[in-house]
This record gives C-alpha cells, structure tokens and sequence, in this order.
C-alpha cells in the first residue's frame, strides 16, 4: 500500500524537480557497476518516489522498512529471473509518474512490487544472509559456486 500510493501521489505531484530527481536515480541504477551500488540506487529510487509523493507520512513509514526494502532488493538483484522480471518495471512505473498518470504509477508499482510475493511466496520474510547461503548451496550443485560467491563478495565490501 505504501509504494502504491507513493507512486499515485508523485505522479499526481506538481513538483517537476522532485519528479525529474525520480529519473535522475533511476538513470543512475541502469548504470550501476556493481550489486550492492545498484542496490543502494534501487532503494534510492523507490525512496525518492516516496519523497516526490509529498506526504510525510508516506516518508517516515519508508524509512521505518528502509531496511527490509534493501535486503528484498538485494535478494531480488541476485537473482537473474526476479531481475529480468522486475528491473523493465522500474520504466514503466517511471513513464506513469512522468506523464502525470496516478492510476498507472500505481498499477506499475503494485506490478513490481507483486514480483516479491509471485516469486518468494511464504518465504519471503527469511534473512537475506539465510537466502544467500541456500542460493550458494544450490549453485554449488551446479557449478555456478563463484557466481554466487562474487555477488557475495560485492555485498560485503565496503
């Protein structure tokens, strides 16, 4: 409900500078070199359509799940089929805030924001360090252990 009515609000906003500041991170994120930089600008982006939505409420309840929010994208970057599926959203819910459309902005939103529920399901509240070591496991099976331990490795660094 949150991120759906921030995107509603933003896009229904006037303020064209916190608008094109939804844009600017979102540019930034598709240019991100490594997971935990695009993790940061992904959390980034959904904050600043928080910001743009105008209502301090909407604000302080985001940055109560500041935290959870970065551990599901964090999940969901490391994770090439959540990430095909979710990353497209972004523009589109981008293009709805953009062209002033309240009742897209939060169609798209509720879109990507479904991704976590379609995909995790009942596990979606398990720790992200829980869901990185099965992930790690289950690749090791397969021979794609350094994958695994690459993205690790990039969300441990400073």
């Amino acid at each position: 409900m949150l991120e759906c009515e921030a995107s509603s609000l933003a896009a229904a906003s006037t303020d064209t500078g916190a608008k094109d500041r939804v844009q600017q991170v979102l540019a930034a994120h598709e240019l991100a070199a490594d997971t935990a930089e695009r993790a940061d600008l992904d959390v980034a982006f959904h904050e600043a359509i928080v910001r743009a939505s105008g209502n301090p409420v909407l604000r302080i309840m985001f940055g109560s799940i500041r935290p959870l929010v970065r551990g599901l994208i964090i999940r969901s970057l490391t994770d090439r089929e959540v990430r095909r599926a979710g990353e497209p959203l972004h523009q589109d819910i981008l293009e709805a805030i953009l062209a002033s459309d309240a009742q897209a902005a939060r169609e798209a939103m509720h879109a990507h924001l479904s991704l976590a529920l379609q995909y995790y399901g009942e596990d979606l509240d398990i720790p992200l360090s829980t869901v990185l070591r099965n992930r790690a496991a289950a690749e090791a099976k397969t021979g794609d252990l350094l994958a695994v331990l690459g993205e690790l490795d990039s969300l441990s660094s400073p």
